[in-house]
């Protein structure tokens, strides 16, 4: 996935647990395209959320 291990470590453990989303800021993750969990922004969250 080209990814530095401490971002596998996250999104590893963001799958396990079977989460819904994995908020973060860093911009080299949104491109990853995972069919189990989705990589958004927290202002992305935010927003969808408020709907």
């Amino acid at each position: 996935m080209n990814v530095r291990t401490k971002d596998a470590l996250h999104i590893a453990c963001s799958v396990y647990s079977k989460s819904d989303y994995l908020i973060t800021v860093d911009k080299k993750l949104f491109n990853l395209k995972l069919n189990d969990i989705r990589i958004i922004s927290p202002l992305v969250f935010i927003n969808e959320i408020e709907k």
